[in-house]
Order: structure tokens, then C-alpha cells, then sequence
């Protein structure tokens, strides 16, 4: 959801729908602000939930490295 956000916003930007600076996106789930500057650096804020813990076997860590 929030890379739609960021995309919606950058692509709003370009296309010269809004101007850069703050952009308050609405999603399904709240809203998200999204800074998005004339250079095209994009910044995401917004609620940060818990959704899951877990924890990696050393046979996953042991396969990355």
C-alpha cells in the first residue's frame, strides 16, 4: 500500500497534478503524507503497526550469507 502511495504521489508531481511538496494520500486503510520534492526524492509518513513477529532459523541466515 504504501509504495502505491509514493507512486501515486510521484506520478501526480511529474504529470503537474499537484505541486512538490507535501501530499496527503488516501488509501483504504488511512491516509499517508508523502513528501515528494522537485527532484523527485520521495519521502513516505505515516502509521507504523505491528502486524507479525517471527523469528530466522540459522539454515535461512546461513542461505543469505
Amino acid at each position: 500500500m504504501q509504495r502505491v502511495a509514493c507512486a501515486a504521489a510521484a506520478a501526480s508531481v511529474r504529470e503537474g497534478l499537484v505541486n512538490p511538496g507535501r501530499i496527503t494520500v488516501g488509501m483504504e486503510g488511512g491516509s499517508f503524507a508523502v513528501t515528494v520534492t522537485p527532484e523527485m526524492v520521495v519521502r513516505l509518513e505515516g502509521p507504523v503497526e505491528l502486524v507479525c513477529t517471527g523469528e530466522l532459523t540459522e539454515g535461512f541466515l546461513r542461505a543469505l550469507r
